[in-house]
């Protein structure tokens, strides 16, 4: 690869000031408008039952990189300085879900770097992040799901810094996708006498 390195440096100088506060789970500044890499995510949950305490599910988050963009991938190692990709749940949903593990789709290019002595693991096309999620409380109400995933591009001449972003998009009118989680009251199907219930004491 034949990246501009002084771009690079002074963007791996930056993390000790962007990463930290991405890595939280629930980071205060998201990302809300898009960067010149124009990476966009968008996010499916096939599920349509409602769910119960203790089941798994999946939500797929199909990432398209930028034009010219690479997004460096989960399976990369962060001792070189870059930021592999991660997702995470937002801590607003924490009490609900919880997320069990992830992996990536698509075609990833390996590729060793003498200036670094660091060998850079990235999507150049579109892919999948496919996350297991399991539902740990019971909701009275539909919830409105969402991811956030820390992630990092680099095109040839720029390395962008880490940035989150909560996905579904809201920021480009993408809807929010909404869970029904079995209700913490026991419901009916018709009306109880409680004096024969008394009775059956």
């Amino acid at each position: 690869m034949k990246y501009a390195y002084r771009h690079i440096l002074v963007s791996i100088l930056l993390l000790n000031i962007v990463a930290s506060p991405a890595h939280a789970k629930d980071p205060k500044n998201i990302s809300t408008k898009l960067g010149p890499d124009s990476t966009h995510f968008t996010l499916s949950v096939p599920n349509k039952h409602v769910l119960h305490r203790g089941e798994t599910f999946n939500a797929v988050i199909h990432i398209t990189p930028g034009k010219g963009w690479r997004i460096w991938s989960s399976k990369m190692s962060d001792e070189g300085g870059l930021i592999p990709l991660k997702v995470m749940v937002p801590d607003s949903l924490a009490k609900y879900f919880a997320l069990k593990s992830f992996r990536e789709t698509g075609d990833i290019v390996t590729s060793y770097d003498s200036n670094f002595y660091f060998a850079p693991v990235a999507h150049l096309t579109p892919f999948d992040v496919i996350a297991t999620i399991k539902v740990k409380h019971r909701s009275p109400i539909a919830l409105p799901f969402s991811l956030l995933v820390l992630f990092q591009t680099v095109d040839s001449q720029y390395c962008m810094p880490p940035r989150t972003f909560a996905v579904p998009m809201t920021v480009i009118a993408q809807k929010p996708v909404m869970l029904r989680l079995a209700s913490t009251e026991a419901t009916y199907r018709y009306p109880i006498d409680l004096a024969v219930l008394g009775g059956l004491r």
